[in-house]
């Protein structure tokens, strides 16, 4: 059984330790987006971007976002190249 709650506040809780820790604000996000919640999304995907700004896993999880929340493919596919 999946529970994300319990899964957020992990992600959370490492943050808490190492606020920069790619892994989860990366999945923290996946969370939120799972979620339709798209502002906790961008804040986290953005702050994921500030940290790690050469991270081929953000950029690509930037352009999912992009695509999914946005339907903007051309800033999706910007992301990704």
């Amino acid at each position: 059984t999946r529970h994300p709650a319990q899964a957020r506040q992990a992600w959370e809780r490492s943050l808490q330790l190492d606020p920069t820790f790619v892994d989860a604000l990366l999945n923290l996000a996946a969370s939120y987006q799972e979620a339709g919640d798209w502002k906790q999304t961008w804040a986290l995907l953005n702050r994921a971007e500030a940290a790690h700004p050469h991270s081929p896993e953000v950029w690509r999880r930037k352009g999912v976002a992009f695509f999914r929340g946005n339907d903007d493919v051309e800033r999706a596919r910007t992301a990704y190249l």
